[in-house]
């Protein structure tokens, strides 16, 4: 279980916990960082993970193309064969 800050989950009285094994739970937990988390709770995600549920992801429009066009981005930049 994962301990929500309170800053992404605001209507809760007390503590929230996410299951982060739970893949429904997990999306969630991934959209409330990337839309409303600090550059802190950012730094916590497994980025590979989050490229990989982008497209299950309901964020606004802003978010998912700064996500999209980091990850394409960080793609492995293809070497040009060397001359011989």
């Amino acid at each position: 279980m994962h301990t929500v800050a309170k800053h992404l989950y605001w209507s809760a009285k007390g503590p929230m916990q996410v299951n982060l094994d739970d893949p429904k739970q997990r999306l969630w937990w991934l959209q409330q960082v990337l839309t409303h988390g600090t550059m802190a709770d950012v730094a916590t995600l497994d980025l590979d993970g989050v490229r990989r549920c982008l497209p299950a992801l309901e964020l606004p429009d802003a978010v998912r193309t700064l996500w999209r066009d980091y990850f394409a981005q960080r793609r492995p930049q293809s070497v040009p064969p060397q001359d011989s």
